[in-house]
């Protein structure tokens, strides 16, 4: 799997990005440092992604988002996660020796809608 950014006619911006990498969907610049099951900004486990979050002329932010949750920024727009899914890709690893446990990497499905106009 690999990171993708598809623009919708209506300026809806799509974006299939890889943890360890990063992606420009539309106003929003997203790192994504992790996505997988962990503990829940609100307390308990489930499906959820560390991401970071910058615009253009501010400092970016760090955010744990679970699938359905986004952000809105007055006067530029929203982004929502929209799913977290396993890649394809094998975890880069420093040592030798058996794969270890949760040995890929996961994607995140992000769409921005862009404030027109």
């Amino acid at each position: 799997m690999r990171t993708e950014v598809r623009e919708a006619a209506d300026g809806t911006v799509r974006a299939v990005v890889v943890q360890g990498t990063q992606a420009q969907a539309g106003p929003f610049h997203v790192g994504v440092m992790s996505a997988r099951v962990g503990e829940l900004p609100r307390g308990g486990e489930g499906l959820r992604a560390r991401l970071q979050i910058g615009i253009e002329g501010t400092a970016a932010r760090v955010l744990v988002l679970e699938p359905g949750e986004g952000i809105d920024v007055e006067g530029i727009g929203s982004l929502d996660l929209l799913e977290i899914f396993p890649s394809e890709e094998p975890e880069a690893t420093e040592t030798e020796g058996p794969p270890m446990p949760g040995g890929q990497r996961s994607a995140v499905v992000l769409e921005a809608r862009p404030v027109m106009s």
